[in-house]
């Protein structure tokens, strides 16, 4: 078996759609697809559906929140 492809997420096994994230996160779907398109939220696209990282996705939002860029080495 191969690993699987790395998309810059954390378990691909865990893959959400852009509905189900903007329900938990408690956003709008289209605020969610705007950070996608401009590159600021790692996600997976096939055609008009878009799937995320929970875990990632909640990484990267509370690293912004402490106001700090979730990439950047401590």
């Amino acid at each position: 078996i191969l690993p699987p492809y790395n998309t810059g997420m954390s378990n691909i096994h865990s893959i959400i759609s852009i509905g189900v994230l903007a329900r938990k996160l408690k956003v709008k779907t289209s605020w969610l697809r705007a950070e996608a398109d401009a590159g600021r939220l790692p996600h997976i696209k096939a055609g008009d559906t878009i799937l995320f990282d929970p875990v990632t996705v909640e990484r990267i939002l509370l690293e912004r929140a402490r106001g700090g860029a979730a990439d950047e080495p401590r």
